[in-house]
């Protein structure tokens, strides 16, 4: 009966120290997420103009009022990019995805690049 008795109050005693430690991490990033939150701007985006590959404008503010925008930031030389894009184009398919590849070259050479590629979105 010793037996029981000392496995029960280790039993317990390891869900206090878990549920401490769980109590304790929750603080900590509440207290993180608070603390990071004080730099976050406030009011509305700045205006968000473009222009597609086919020298259509597109206003990314007016499409965000409709539904959720993707803006991707992307270029045809980034290594990190090549695994992300493929997400993206997924993403184009349920979400409005507006892109702007950066230092990628001539616009002809992005749209060769994204027809390679089979990508869709903007």
């Amino acid at each position: 009966m010793a037996k029981r008795k000392s496995w029960k109050s280790t039993l317990f005693k390891w869900s206090k120290e878990l549920i401490s430690v769980f109590v304790l991490v929750t603080l900590v990033s509440l207290a993180l997420d608070w603390y990071r939150s004080l730099d976050m701007p406030n009011g509305d985006a700045p205006t968000l103009q473009a222009v597609t590959l086919d020298n259509i404008p597109v206003d990314i503010i007016e499409q965000s009022h409709q539904k959720p925008v993707v803006l991707y930031f992307w270029a045809t030389w980034c290594g990190a990019c090549r695994f992300v894009s493929p997400t993206i184009d997924w993403f184009s398919n349920h979400y409005q995805v507006v892109s702007v590849a950066l230092s990628s070259g001539p616009d002809q050479r992005v749209e060769q690049y994204m027809q390679a590629k089979d990508y869709h979105f903007q």
